[in-house]
């Protein structure tokens, strides 16, 4: 066999173009040139019953798109409808918006590769990395292949380019340029709430002329909403009454299970969410920032802690959500840590990918929480017994 072929499938490009010719026939072409065909096949999706509903909603009264008689399912930013719009004016003949909607979802999926690539590519990464990173194309194939990549075709969410725009904040973070990788962050939100926290745990900085240009980097975005929100006052009530309404009445009979502790409490204790939620913000926010400003950690590090203290406080972290962290996560769990040992790290990996990597355990698992809360709680645990071991080997 030539050896060029041969250096071919070991630098992982030919898993990678497989990969790729998978996720676009598989689960682009799979599922949603069916539906062209067949409108009504599989039954209601979320792109035409919330997401095209309310863009319509939108065009026709602005100020009512989270409550519209009984329409109560869209909890995005106001802003997200800009984006929406454009699809409902192509028009849902032949599923057509459907397709160009997913569509883009499989260019930024190849955006997101791109983006893998070049995250393994900084110097703060070659570093410490392992032959994963030296050899992303494996990185990107396992992302491509991910069988979640499905059910966001199909469904038409926004999960992949929250994703996408996570790793670009993830990109400017590791080469320092914290004030772009809030902004990023910020756009991510617009997709999906989850990572506005992101920003608020990174969006601290000294002195203060850095944290004014952070802010003013993570407000950029937000200025769509923020006119919406003026324009009608009536939107700002809305939106957390919608998020409230959702997580409290349609979640626990949307979600069989969550990555978030609070609502597998709930689910567990046949109760309320609002208490074990209230409870899980007061410990874990006020401890994940002592713990990123206290400590000198790795970027990587600080990044997985971000996300994995995000899944424990947000109310909902289900399925195609996973898209927020995969990227972080197949790049974190590929490079070596001053602060986890390899051991530990794969430990931690298997643990973290059995519910990032698989779509199976979502709809067959009873807890899906203990998979992030437990990495969560290890590393910190981790962090805090580093730091006294230190102090104590500090001569007196």
């Amino acid at each position: 066999m030539d050896w060029k072929f041969l250096e071919f499938i070991k630098s992982g490009k030919l898993l990678f173009i497989a990969s790729v010719a998978v996720n676009f026939a598989v689960y682009f072409l799979g599922n949603v040139v069916p539906r062209m065909q067949n409108p009504m096949i599989g039954g209601p999706i979320d792109f035409y019953s919330v997401f095209m509903k309310t863009a319509e909603i939108f065009i026709e009264r602005p100020a009512n798109i989270y409550f519209d008689t009984d329409h109560t399912l869209y909890r995005n930013l106001p802003a997200h409808m800009l984006y929406l719009v454009i699809f409902h004016y192509i028009g849902g003949q032949h599923a057509l918006n459907l397709f160009s909607h997913s569509l883009i979802i499989f260019y930024v999926n190849l955006g997101s590769c791109y983006l893998i690539s070049s995250i393994c590519q900084l110097e703060c990464m070659q570093e410490r990395a392992t032959i994963l990173i030296k050899r992303p194309f494996f990185l990107m194939a396992a992302y491509m292949l991910l069988l979640m990549h499905g059910l966001e075709y199909l469904f038409g969410h926004s999960h992949a380019q929250a994703g996408f725009f996570a790793l670009v904040g993830i990109y400017y973070y590791l080469q320092g340029r914290k004030h772009l990788a809030v902004m990023s962050w910020s756009i991510a939100a617009i997709f999906k709430l989850n990572p506005l926290l992101w920003v608020f745990f990174f969006i601290w900085e000294r002195p203060w002329k850095k944290l004014m240009k952070n802010m003013i980097y993570a407000a950029i975005p937000q200025l769509p909403s923020m006119i919406m929100f003026l324009t009608w006052p009536k939107l700002i009530t809305d939106f957390f009454n919608s998020n409230v309404h959702f997580s409290t009445e349609w979640a626990p009979l949307v979600y069989p299970v969550s990555g978030t502790i609070s609502r597998e409490f709930s689910y567990l204790f046949s109760t309320d969410i609002v208490p074990f939620a209230i409870a899980t913000l007061f410990m874990v926010a006020p401890f994940t920032i002592y713990i990123l400003y206290k400590f000198n950690l790795d970027k990587m590090d600080k990044l997985m802690i971000v996300a994995l203290s995000t899944i424990a406080i947000l109310p909902d972290f289900t399925t195609a959500h996973i898209f927020y962290i995969a990227g972080l996560f197949l790049t974190w769990s590929s490079v070596r840590s001053s602060l986890i040992s390899n051991r530990e790290k794969i430990s931690l990996s298997i643990t973290l990918g059995i519910p990032t990597l698989a779509t199976t355990p979502w709809f067959y698992f009873p807890f899906i929480s203990p998979f992030y809360v437990i990495p969560l709680g290890y590393i910190l645990i981790k962090v805090l017994k580093q730091s006294r071991e230190s102090m104590v080997a500090e001569p007196s």
